[in-house]
């Protein structure tokens, strides 16, 4: 992964493979199979395994739903310098997740916040 990155994926609990782990750390920030490919030096057909695996341990039909699976169970934690909860809370808007869940120490009413926010624009 991108070490100059302002955004990361960190592992809480390790479930995949190393290098499956790997490839989730940079798909599951929005970049393209051919990205990915690239950036950790692999064949763009191993990524795209590597992403059938992460939607198949995930149960989830995209790799959006995979990270947001993965952060609501404590698998993952979706960093960015100054922004760590805003980046979580814009996450956790789009799957419907109840108010009363928490993720790690930050409750969903930051959800709403965000939600109001949104909405304003």
């Amino acid at each position: 992964m991108d070490s100059e990155s302002e955004v990361r994926i960190e592992f809480k609990k390790h479930v995949l493979t190393p290098k499956v782990e790997e490839a989730f750390g940079v798909l599951g920030l929005g970049k393209t199979y051919q990205d990915a490919a690239d950036e950790l030096s692999r064949d763009i057909e191993t990524i795209k395994s590597h992403g059938k695996i992460i939607r198949e341990v995930f149960q989830a039909a995209s790799m959006l739903e995979a990270v947001t699976k993965a952060v609501a169970k404590g698998i993952i934690t979706i960093t960015e310098k100054g922004g760590k909860t805003l980046l979580l809370a814009l996450f956790m808007v789009g799957t419907g997740l109840p108010e009363d869940h928490e993720a790690g120490k930050i409750k969903i009413k930051t959800r709403i916040k965000i939600e109001r926010r949104i909405n304003e624009f």
